[in-house]
C-alpha cells in the first residue's frame, strides 16, 4: 500500500473522475507487508549506527601511536552518529499523508463544480419545458395538429450529508497541512519491552568495546611499569658514565611520553563512554518517536481507506447522474428539432394565407394596373431600343478607334524594330572603334613609358656630371685662388706667351670647358622641358577627345530614351482613356440589369409572352456584341503586353551598354591618372615649378567635371527607370481594372441566365393558374 501510494501522480483535472486502482485493492495483508518492510529499514538502520559505533572505537584503541589523529578521528565519527538518528521512513509516512489528503480535497473540489453544473442544467431544462409546453398549447389553440406530449422531467437530488460528516472526521485530524510529532519519550503506551531490549543490547555492545580499550590501557601502564622498574644503573661496569648518561636520559624521554600517551588514552576513553551514552539515549529517543508517529500513520491510513470506500457510492451516483444528463440532452436536442420544423411549418403556412388573400384582394385593380403598365412599357419600350441603337454606334466607334491602335501600334513597332537595329549596329561600330583607340592607347603608353624610362636614365647620366663638373669648379676655384696667393707672394714664373703663365693657360683652357659643358647641359635640360610640354598637351588632347566622345554618346542615349519614355506616357494615357471607357460601359450594363430586372418583374406579373421573347432576343444580340468587343480587347492586351516585354528588353541592352560605357571610362580615367602620376614623378625629381602645379589642377578640374557630368547622366537614367517602372505598375492596374471587367461581365452573364431560369418557372406557374 506505501508504494502504490508513493507513485501516485498528482491529481490531475483530467483524472479527476477516474478511481485509483491501488487505492480500491488495499487489504490487511497488503498492511502487514508494509509492516515488515518498516521493520527491516529500522534494523537496517541500527546496525549502520553500530558499524559506525564500531569503527570509531576500533580507531580509538589501534591509535596509540599516533595519539593526535585518533582523537580526531574518533571525534568526527561520534559527530556524524548524532545527526544521522533520525530515519528517513518518517519522512515518506508523511509525504503519504500529504499526497491523501491533497487527493481528497481536490476530488471534493470537482464533486462541487459538477454539482454547480448539474444544478444549472436542470433550471435550463425546465426553462425549455416550460417554453414547449407553451408552444404545444399555442399550436392546439391555433388549429393546428399536436405534435406530441413531452416527457416529463425528473429532478436529480444529491445528497451531500455523508460528506459533510466524513469533512468533520477529517478537518481534527489533519487541519491540511503539517502537524507537530510528539517527541515524548516516557510514553509508557509505547512498546517498552522493545525499547529496553534496544537499550540493553547497544549498552552491551558498547561496553564489550570499552572493557577491550581497558585491557589494552593496563598492559600499556603495565610495560611502562616495567619499564620504570628496570635502572640504568644495573648495567655491566664495563659501560662508562657518560655512555650510562645517555641511556638514561634516552628512557626517561620514552617513559615520560608513554606516560603522557597513557593519560591522553584514559581521558579519551572517558570521552567516548560518556558520548556512546548519550548517543544511545539519543538513538533510543529516536526510535520510540519513530514507532510512536508510525502507529498514528496506521491509524489514518485505516481512515482514509474507510473514506475511499464511501466515496466509492459517490462516485457510481454520480456516473449515474451523468447517464441522467445525457439522456436529458438528447431528449432536449429532439425537442429543439421538434420546435424548429414546427416554426417553418407555421411560417409557411401563414405565407400561403397572406399569399392567398392578397390574390383575393388584388384581383379586382390589377385589371386597371395592368392597363396603365401596358402603355408604359410601350414607352419605355421605344426609349431603349433608341438607347440601344445609340450603343450600338458607339461600340462600333470603340472597334474602329481599337483597330486604328493597333496599327498605330504595330507601326510603332517596326519603327522601334528599326531603331534598334540601327543602334546594334551603331553599338557594334562604336565598340569596335573603341577597342582600337584602345589598343592604340596601349601602344601609345608603353612607347611613352619606354621613352620616359629612357629619358630618366639620361637625365640621371646629366645630373651626375653636373655634380661632377660643380666639384670640378669648386675645386679650379681653390686652386686658382691659392695661385693668385702664390703669384702675390713670388712673381718668379717664367713667361711662355705673352704676359700669361702656364697655370693661368691651363686654367683657362678648364674654364673654357667647363662652360661649354655647362651650356650643353643646360641645352639638354630645354630639350627635356620641351618633350614634356608636348606629352603633357598630347594627354590633355586625348582626354578632352575621350570626354568628349564620352558626352556625345551619353547625350544621345538620353534623347533615346527621353523619346522612349514620352512614347510609354502617351501609350498609358490612351490605356487610361480605354479603362474609363471599360468602366463606362461597366456602369450602362449594370443599370441595363436593373431595367431588365424590373422589366422580368412587370412582365411575370402581366403574363406577357411576346414582349419577353423579344427582350429575350435583344439580350443575346447585346451578349454576343460584348463577347466580341471583348474578344477584340483582349487581342490588344496582349499585343501591348508584348510590346511591353520588347521595350523592357531594349531598356535593359541600354543600361548594359551604359554599364560597360562607365567601366570603359574608368579604365581611362585610372590610365590617366597613372600617367599623370608619372609624370608629376618625373617633374618632382626635375624641379617643383608653378606651371606643373597649373596642369595639375586643371587636370584634378577635368577629373571632377567629368565625374560630375557621369553623375548627372547616371541620375537621369535612373529618373527614366523609375518613370519605366512607374508606367509599368500603371499597365498592371490597367489589366487589373480589364480583369474586374471581364469578371463582371461574366458575373452579369450568370445574373441574365438566373433571371431566364425565374422566368420561366414563373411562366411555367402561370400557366398552371390558368388551366386550373
Amino acid at each position: 500500500m506505501a508504494t502504490c501510494v508513493d507513485k501516485m501522480p498528482p491529481s490531475i483535472p483530467g483524472n479527476r473522475n477516474k478511481s485509483s486502482p491501488c487505492r480500491q485493492e488495499s487489504s490487511p495483508s497488503e498492511q502487514q507487508q508494509q509492516q515488515q518492510q518498516q521493520q527491516q529499514q529500522q534494523q537496517q538502520s541500527q546496525q549502520q549506527s553500530q558499524q559506525q559505533q564500531q569503527t570509531g572505537l576500533g580507531e580509538a584503541t589501534t591509535g596509540s601511536d599516533t595519539p593526535t589523529n585518533s582523537a580526531r578521528r574518533s571525534s568526527v565519527k561520534t559527530s556524524s552518529i548524532s545527526n544521522k538518528t533520525r530515519p528517513a521512513s518518517t519522512a515518506a509516512l508523511a509525504k503519504q499523508k500529504r499526497e491523501l489528503e491533497n487527493q481528497y480535497f481536490a476530488k471534493k473540489k470537482r464533486f462541487g463544480l459538477l454539482k454547480k453544473e448539474i444544478m444549472q442544467k436542470q433550471k435550463t431544462s425546465q426553462d425549455l419545458y416550460e417554453d414547449i409546453s407553451l408552444i404545444r398549447d399555442k399550436l392546439i389553440g391555433s388549429g393546428a395538429k399536436d405534435p406530441g406530449k413531452v416527457d416529463e422531467l425528473k429532478i436529480v437530488e444529491i445528497d451531500t450529508s455523508k460528506i459533510a460528516a466524513i469533512e468533520s472526521k477529517i478537518q481534527p485530524q489533519t487541519g491540511f497541512g503539517e502537524q507537530a510529532t510528539t517527541t515524548d519519550i516516557d510514553n509508557p503506551d509505547i512498546n517498552s519491552e522493545f525499547i529496553t531490549s534496544l537499550n540493553d543490547k547497544l549498552k552491551e555492545i558498547s561496553k564489550s568495546y570499552q572493557d577491550l580499550c581497558e585491557e589494552a590501557l593496563e598492559k600499556h601502564s603495565g610495560v611502562i611499569a616495567f619499564l620504570e622498574e628496570k635502572n640504568p644503573k644495573e648495567a655491566p661496569p664495563e659501560e662508562s658514565e657518560d655512555s650510562k648518561d645517555k641511556t638514561s636520559q634516552v628512557l626517561q624521554t620514552l617513559l615520560k611520553s608513554y606516560r603522557e600517551d597513557n593519560e591522553f588514552l584514559k581521558s579519551r576513553l572517558e570521552e567516548l563512554k560518556s558520548s556512546q551514552f548519550d548517543v544511545v539515549a539519543e538513538l533510543v529517543r529516536s526510535t520510540s518517536e519513530l514507532y510512536s508517529e508510525y502507529e498514528k500513520l496506521r491509524t489514518r491510513m485505516k481512515e482514509l481507506t474507510s473514506t475511499l470506500d464511501e466515496q466509492k457510492d459517490f462516485r457510481e451516483r454520480l456516473a449515474v447522474l451523468v447517464d441522467e444528463l445525457q439522456n436529458e440532452r438528447d431528449k432536449h436536442n429532439l425537442t429543439k428539432d421538434r420546435r424548429a420544423q414546427n416554426e417553418l411549418q407555421l411560417q409557411r403556412a401563414r405565407t400561403k394565407i397572406r399569399d392567398l388573400e392578397n390574390r383575393v384582394a388584388g384581383d379586382d385593380s390589377k385589371m386597371q394596373q395592368l392597363q396603365a403598365q401596358n402603355k408604359l412599357l410601350e414607352s419605355q419600350l421605344k426609349q431603349k431600343e433608341q438607347v440601344m441603337e445609340q450603343r450600338l454606334k458607339d461600340m462600333q466607334k470603340t472597334m474602329r478607334n481599337s483597330e486604328g491602335l493597333v496599327a498605330r501600334m504595330e507601326k510603332q513597332r517596326d519603327s522601334f524594330e528599326a531603331r534598334l537595329m540601327e543602334l546594334k549596329e551603331t553599338m557594334n561600330t562604336k565598340e569596335t572603334a573603341a577597342a582600337n583607340t584602345i589598343k592604340d592607347m596601349n601602344d601609345k603608353m608603353d612607347a611613352m613609358i619606354t621613352e620616359l624610362e629612357q629619358e630618366k636614365k639620361k637625365r640621371q647620366e646629366v645630373e651626375n656630371d653636373l655634380v661632377a663638373m660643380q666639384e670640378r669648379y669648386k675645386e679650379l676655384e681653390v686652386t686658382s685662388q691659392e695661385m693668385c696667393k702664390l703669384l702675390e707672394e713670388s712673381k718668379n714664373f717664367a713667361i711662355t706667351d705673352g704676359n700669361h703663365t702656364e697655370n693661368e693657360m691651363r686654367l683657362f683652357q678648364d674654364l673654357k670647358v667647363a662652360r661649354e659643358e655647362l651650356e650643353e647641359q643646360k641645352i639638354t635640360i630645354e630639350r627635356l622641358r620641351q618633350e614634356k610640354d608636348e606629352i603633357a598637351s598630347v594627354m590633355h588632347q586625348a582626354a578632352s577627345e575621350a570626354e568628349e566622345e564620352s558626352k556625345d554618346k551619353l547625350a544621345a542615349e538620353l534623347v533615346i530614351r527621353s523619346k522612349e519614355v514620352r512614347d510609354i506616357t502617351m501609350e498609358r494615357n490612351h490605356l487610361q482613356q480605354v479603362a474609363e471607357s471599360f468602366q463606362k460601359r461597366n456602369k450602362l450594363l449594370e443599370d441595363q440589369l436593373l431595367s431588365i430586372q424590373n422589366r422580368l418583374h412587370v412582365q411575370s406579373k402581366e403574363g406577357g409572352k411576346a414582349a419577353w421573347s423579344a427582350h429575350v432576343i435583344e439580350l443575346q444580340q447585346q451578349i454576343s456584341d460584348l463577347r466580341n468587343s471583348l474578344s477584340g480587347l483582349t487581342t490588344h492586351n496582349a499585343e501591348l503586353e508584348t510590346a511591353l516585354t520588347q521595350k523592357q528588353l531594349e531598356l535593359e541592352q541600354r543600361d548594359r551598354i551604359m554599364r560597360e560605357q562607365s567601366k570603359f571610362l574608368k579604365v581611362r580615367d585610372e590610365l590617366l591618372g597613372l600617367l599623370k602620376g608619372k609624370e608629376a614623378h618625373t617633374e618632382r625629381d626635375t624641379s617643383n615649378d608653378e606651371e606643373h602645379y597649373k596642369d595639375l589642377d586643371e587636370i584634378n578640374k577635368q577629373i571632377v567635371a567629368k565625374t560630375e557630368a557621369i553623375q548627372e547622366l547616371y541620375t537621369s537614367l535612373e529618373n527614366k527607370q523609375m518613370q519605366v517602372m512607374r508606367l509599368e505598375k500603371i499597365v498592371k492596374q490597367m489589366e487589373d481594372h480589364q480583369d474586374h471587367a471581364q469578371a463582371q461581365r461574366t458575373r452579369l452573364e450568370n445574373r441574365i441566365a438566373q433571371l431566364e431560369l425565374a422566368l420561366q418557372e414563373k411562366n411555367q406557374r402561370s400557366r398552371g393558374f390558368g388551366i386550373l
